[in-house]
């Protein structure tokens, strides 16, 4: 019976011989023990061991044993940084709540993404190997290579960080060098390969490919996240593989799994046009609120991941002024993290100011009633203030193709103690493609 010496100690069990190996990467000793009373193995001995007879030592210039445990006076087996899992994910949500990009499952590739598009991928690094032999912290460093043939006989790679094809991408939702979490698969994690998950770890990545300095003991495992994005000069329909380095060098790196991204380049097209594009509220006075609307149409062509439309005031100071006269405006307009529930500032009771929203009534793009209320009825539709600043009102993620319209209300109420003259003002609206 073989005892591979995987740790420090290994514990002898019943059997009657011995054996030493010549690697010089691990070492074999067979389990053994005395039967007879006294061992006589020149390479190895018993001293006192529990229900062992004699007195025996080692000749061994690499183990002795003491009380039955076989212990290793050399080095353990050199590591073995093996890229175990991967999983692609959106660019949605913090490090924890980043939605899968494949659906929640592990080690699948990316059939068909945008240039310019950013995704997120998590890769698993386990030692698989020993701690001390050629151990050194590691500097795991993102690169890609074209595939031919198979990943594992790409010979070219490329440094992310730089990189023509692709490139890092930084992103609000993820801060550069923070720790990543051992999060759940269905998320975009990956699957345990080791006992430990190493923590913490620097292990997110978007201004850089190189992770600092890291130790990965025999019996743990990394998870590392990169924000990425294929670059135009990127082959469309070309895919690309990926690798994790030591700062370049791929010593005692073993790729089970290399990811995979096929990139889609496609000619896009967006165009907007308003009706009408300027808009005159009628006189009124104050306590007496006025409103009138203007339809935003966006054309667009070859999208993938369709279009959000912005908005933004000209003037830092009012949406509306008369020279050194302002109107005042409601609560700037903050969208949130995005269309759900408890999201967005907006309220039913903006007051005597002048404030905006987007109606349900002629839209044929996407409505967030979060947003704007659960109908157009006063007292149920949402109004905010015009920000400085374009944020959006509007995200139709499947808007790829064809026309779409928002409609834009527009109210007013004047307080009691404004000035009677007329007031102008410059709203921009922007239609942007999603990435």
């Amino acid at each position: 019976m073989l005892c591979v010496v995987f740790f420090v100690y290994c514990t002898v069990f019943p059997a009657a011989f011995a054996s030493d190996a010549s690697s010089t990467t691990f070492y074999v000793r067979q389990n053994t023990q005395d039967i007879v009373g006294r061992a006589t193995s020149t390479s190895f001995g018993f001293l006192f061991g529990a229900e062992q007879n004699g007195p025996g030592l080692s000749s061994s210039t690499s183990f002795k044993i003491i009380s039955g445990i076989l212990r290793s006076l050399f080095q353990p087996i050199a590591p073995s940084y093996e890229q175990t899992h991967y999983h692609w994910r959106n660019d949605d949500g913090g490090e924890t709540t980043s939605t899968s990009a494949t659906s929640g499952v592990q080690d699948t590739s990316l059939p068909s993404l945008a240039s310019n598009t950013i995704k997120r991928l998590r890769i698993e690094i386990s030692n698989e190997g020993g701690t001390i032999k050629s151990f050194s912290s590691q500097q795991f460093r993102l690169e890609y290579g074209f595939l031919v043939t198979s990943c594992s006989a790409i010979s070219a790679w490329t440094n992310v960080q730089g990189g023509t094809d692709w490139s890092m991408a930084t992103t609000t939702n993820l801060v550069d060098g923070t720790n990543t979490t051992n999060i759940a698969t269905s998320t975009g994690g990956v699957g345990d390969s080791n006992n430990i998950f190493l923590t913490p770890n620097g292990g997110v990545k978007t201004t850089g490919s190189t992770a600092g300095p890291l130790s990965v003991p025999s019996n743990t495992f990394v998870e590392l996240e990169y924000g990425v994005k294929a670059l135009a000069a990127a082959t469309s329909t070309g895919t690309y593989c990926f690798r994790v380095t030591n700062a370049g060098s791929p010593s005692n790196f073993v790729y089970t799994q290399y990811p995979q991204a096929t990139v889609l380049n496609s000619s896009q097209s967006i165009s907007l046009s308003f009706t009408p594009s300027t808009v005159n509220l009628p006189g009124f006075a104050p306590g007496v609120a006025v409103s009138v609307t203007s339809t935003v149409t966006v054309s667009i062509s070859g999208g993938t991941s369709g279009y959000s439309l912005k908005i933004n005031r000209n003037s830092t100071t009012s949406t509306l002024a008369s020279s050194t006269l302002t109107f005042p405006d409601y609560t700037l307009w903050n969208p949130g993290t995005g269309c759900s529930v408890g999201q967005g500032n907006a309220t039913t009771t903006p007051g005597s100011t002048f404030s905006f929203r987007v109606q349900l009534a002629n839209i044929t793009a996407s409505y967030c009633s979060a947003w704007w209320g659960a109908n157009d009825t006063n007292g149920t539709a949402f109004y905010a203030g015009t920000p400085t600043s374009a944020q959006t009102v509007m995200n139709c993620t499947t808007c790829n193709s064809g026309s779409t319209d928002t409609t834009i209300q527009y109210r007013a109420d004047a307080p009691t103690s404004q000035n009677a003259t007329d007031y102008s003002g410059t709203i921009t609206l922007t239609a942007i493609a999603n990435p």
